[in-house]
């Protein structure tokens, strides 16, 4: 290390001598390129030579006259020979701008206004400047010279002089104080660096010892993935059914990804290895030189410098062990999908075969289980087809429960806005607008249960829910077109009629044709327009309810059908239909027959649901809302009847006051006797209106009372009769077959009511004499022969609901009440042979009633019946208590014209016999 010390401080030596050297070569240079300028006198008290580069003309001439115009002017005077030189004053005049172009402001104008100088002037101006700063420095050099520098160079020599002497010897305090303790800073780096060599050696070592624990782990990861393969492999024949070998595939796949994860797992820690790791070590080397040189430590130059080449020779070697892990790294990336491609393969192979085994053997996979995918499928969709029905028809009865909730106003019907939201599968409020009929709520109601009826009958057709002989009845077909549009309508009409209405309705008259043919066509193409409604409601509600179900066989019969097409699949193939193919026909008859039971369940809880319990109000959400409306446009009609004559009345009234006011006394003169005859016969003429008006008065209110009479009793009728209807066609519970569990419900014992009915009903029962039976016989041997088609259709159990035959509503007795009393003639209600007042009434007419209804009694037949006769009444008290109110006004206006003319009369009688005195 001493050595190291000494060459380096005899290098820096030669150094600063070299330098030395160099410095007083310049310097020799420089004073003899000065030695051929001549002294300037006047710079002799500045303390130094002053040497005169040139004159001050010369100078002048340099800055005014550049060195290439001087050649150029000098190439100009060899041509002119021995010209004199001009003298000072005309080369100053004759001087010419310096530079390549004049200045200019940004407009184009000149900056200066002139660019000459005077030579002599500039000339002045620089040898005043010259004498002036040497005399500055003469000056300035004068008070120098008053400083003794030779004494004070002296005491300062002396100084050190004995400043030295104070030290002892130089040499030995040196190896005492310096030597010694540097060594041993010196020791103390080397053992540090040598700490730090074994300390990156023994991580590098560590590093390389994780790199091939790594590859190592990937090969038992690798052997495991086989074992695990191979493990697999021979549990293929264990599996059954496609999903457990599909399982097996999905097992497979989970190794080979975990075999690929710790694959990517160890490159990824062999690529941290082969970068950060080195990095890390390369960085700790870098820490290691950074305190070397921060001088908390005394590293010398040497030493650094030797530390830094050893540090660069490790950095070198930690690079060669990085690259050749990196290279290790990229290898094993480019192993990862041989390694697990091969066993894997194997696998899939196996896996295949076992696949086309399980499918030839079971029937499964896209070749061999065709046939039973497709039946799977065809049953998938007819119990589908089914689910989706009830669904709906689920959704029908539950808007249906949510307007028996509804209560009607009592001043009117339901409006429209406070109506629930519609099924999604069906509204009638758009059928109401294309048929151009006004939305009633009753039609709302009875619409959703006719729809709902159609649609209970149609699956339980289709499921074959229904015994044999009820299952016609049930029939989609066996149920009439009811008309949903119109209150005053039970069912639509006929065929021939609804041609006719479209044939009257496609007429075209010419604009001059009379107003009754205009009304007719009028009236025929709403008519149309309402039956096009109607049919469309029928056929789109079922559509939109029931579904392909709508158009498809029976149940039963499609899958038989299934079944039949399954075993004409495997007709061609040696044994017929595989044993699997006929297990599976086996079960899917079994969870498809079970589907079945659980939807005719269904049904028929639906049915007992809506007899029992959910239509039990129907009546009374019908009639109510039905009556509170009529009773309303009742009111409304007798009132614009009214309001027809109450503007003449008014003009009748003031003519009348001034037909009185205008009779006075004054037309006691015979003078005034013309007048007093035009008044009378001007009042005449107002009472003779005035009656008419009575009469028309009469006519406008009974023809509104007995239209709106008659409009109630026809809705009401139509009501019931289509509401009795819809409760015949709804299925009964004991017209269902037979599901599994039937036989552990108890059923309903018989009321004793019923059972004396039922008997009294057998013992009127008349028995066929000899006679009858005899000729029966003889018209027919083969009677006896022949069982009874009605015994065998009919079950031995109880039969459906007793029928019964409801009677009918009093079809004239609301207009009966506007006979008399003044009431003019009904020409409904008039006997045939009568006065032309129509006081008299055909009584049997007043008696007749509506058509009786042949149905069947229940409960929500008998509510039904019960409502309507409640609500008639209260429209009927509705109705009186209005005929009352309008015979009352109408009675007493004609009172008041009544007594109003008998006082005319005596006034001018009175007057009259004034002027015969």
């Amino acid at each position: 290390m001493a050595a190291a010390v000494e060459a380096a401080r005899a290098e820096a030596q030669q150094a600063a001598e070299n330098r030395e050297i160099e410095a007083k070569e310049k310097e020799a240079a420089a004073a003899e390129a000065l030695a051929d300028i001549a002294e300037w006198p006047s710079g002799t008290g500045s303390g130094c030579r002053v040497l005169e580069r040139c004159s001050l003309k010369d100078l002048c001439e340099q800055v005014l006259f550049p060195p290439e115009q001087n050649a150029a002017e000098g190439a100009d005077g060899d041509t002119a020979g021995d010209n004199p030189e001009p003298d000072g004053d005309a080369a100053a005049a004759d001087a010419e701008p310096v530079g390549e172009a004049e200045p200019r402001f940004a407009d184009g104008t000149k900056a200066l206004d002139t660019l000459n100088f005077d030579i002599d002037w500039l000339q002045d101006c620089f040898g005043k400047s010259r004498e002036g700063i040497f005399k500055n420095i003469q000056v300035a050099r004068q008070y120098l010279e008053r400083v003794d520098i030779p004494a004070a160079c002296e005491e300062v020599r002396r100084e050190l002089d004995q400043r030295l002497r104070r030290h002892t010897n130089r040499k030995g305090e040196v190896q005492v104080d310096w030597y010694v303790p540097r060594y041993g800073i010196v020791a103390k780096h080397k053992d540090k660096f040598e700490r730090h060599l074994v300390y990156v050696a023994r991580k590098c070592q560590d590093q390389d010892d994780t790199v091939d624990a790594i590859f190592v782990e990937v090969e038992q990861a690798e052997a495991e993935l086989k074992q695990r393969l191979l493990d697999l492999r021979e549990r293929l024949g264990e599996a059954e059914t496609l999903p457990v070998l599909t399982s097996f595939e999905r097992q497979a796949d989970k190794f080979v990804v975990a075999f690929k994860d710790c694959c990517k797992s160890a490159l990824k820690r062999l690529l941290d290895l082969s970068s950060r790791a080195p990095q890390a070590l390369q960085k700790e080397n870098r820490s290691f030189l950074a305190i070397c040189r921060s001088g908390d430590e005394q590293y010398s130059e040497t030493e650094i410098s030797f530390y830094g080449g050893e540090i660069e020779e490790l950095n070198g070697t930690l690079d060669e062990r990085a690259q050749k892990r990196a290279q290790k790294a990229t290898e094993l990336e480019g192993q990862i999908d041989e390694k697990q491609r091969e066993p894997l393969a194997e696998f899939m192979e196996a896996y295949s075969e076992a696949v086309e085994t399980l499918c030839a053997t079971k029937g499964y996979g896209r070749k061999y289980g065709a046939p039973r995918r497709k039946a799977q499928e065809r049953v998938r969709t007819l119990i589908a087809r089914a689910s989706t029905v009830r669904s709906n028809i689920q959704e029908l009865l539950d808007y249906v429960q949510r307007l028996l909730e509804i209560s009607p106003p009592e001043d009117g019907g339901v409006d429209i806005s406070l109506m629930p939201p519609s099924p999604s599968t069906i509204s009638l409020k758009t059928f109401f607008q294309r048929g151009g009929d006004p939305w009633a709520f009753t039609g709302e109601l009875l619409g959703i249960i006719y729809v709902l009826v159609c649609s209970m009958a149609a699956l339980g057709s289709h499921l074959g829910a229904f015994k044999d002989a009820q299952a016609p009845r049930y029939m989609l077909s066996a149920v009439p077109n009811f008309r949903i549009l119109r209150e005053d309508e039970t069912l639509m009409p006929a065929a021939e009629v609804q041609q006719e209405v479209r044939q009257n309705a496609a007429k075209d008259i010419h604009p001059g044709a009379p107003p009754e043919e205009q009304t007719a066509l009028e009236i025929a193409r709403k008519d149309y327009q309402s039956l096009q409604a109607e049919t469309a409601l029928r056929e789109d509600a079922l559509l939109r309810v029931l579904g392909p179900l709508l158009k498809s066989e029976n149940f039963n019969n499609e899958i038989q059908s299934i079944v039949k097409v399954s075993n004409e699949a495997y007709a061609g193939q040696p044994g017929g239909t595989p044993e699997f193919m006929q297990k599976f026909l086996s079960d899917m008859q079994v969870s498809s027959e079970y589907a079945r039971q659980e939807a005719c369940r269904e049904l028929r809880a639906w049915g007992d649901e809506l007899r029992e319990r959910t239509l039990l109000t129907l009546g009374e959400s019908l009639f109510s809302e039905l009556t509170s409306r009529s009773i309303a446009e009742m009111l409304g009609a007798s009132q614009d009847a009214r309001q027809k004559t109450v503007r003449r009345w008014v003009e009748c009234d003031k003519l009348r006051a001034t037909h009185e006011q205008s009779l006075n006394p004054s037309l006691s003169n015979p003078n005034a006797e013309a007048q007093l005859t035009a008044l009378v016969e001007a009042e005449a003429a107002r009472y003779e209106s005035a009656t008419v008006m009575c009469q028309e008065d009469r006519e406008n209110m009974a023809s509104a009372l007995r239209n709106s009479s008659e409009a109630f009793v026809r809705r009401l009728t139509s009501l019931v009769e289509e509401s009795i209807r819809l409760m015949d066609l709804l299925p009964l519970h004991i017209h269902f077959g037979a599901l599994p569990g039937d036989e552990k419900v108890e059923r309903p014992r018989m009321s004793i009511k019923r059972r004396l009915r039922r008997l009294n009903a057998e013992a009127e029962a008349v028995p066929a004499s000899p006679v009858d039976a005899k000729a029966k016989a003889k018209a027919d041997p083969k009677a006896k022969s022949k069982p009874d088609p009605a015994a065998a259709v009919e079950p031995a159990e109880e039969p459906g609901l007793p029928e019964r035959q409801w009677p009918g509503l009093p079809r004239y007795e609301l207009r009966s009440l506007l006979s008399g009393d003044g009431w003019p003639k009904d020409d409904v209600l008039a006997l045939e042979e009568q006065a032309e007042d129509g006081a008299t009434i055909d009584p049997q007419k007043v008696q007749e009633r509506t058509s009786s209804l042949n149905s069947f009694r229940s409960p929500v037949h008998r509510s039904i019946i019960d409502r309507r006769a409640h609500y008639y009444e209260v429209y009927k008290s509705a109705f009186v208590a209005e005929v009352e109110r309008r015979t009352a006004e109408l009675t007493a206006r004609e009172l008041k014209e009544e007594s109003g003319g008998k006082n005319w009369q005596s006034m001018v009688r009175q007057l009259r016999g004034e002027v015969e005195h």
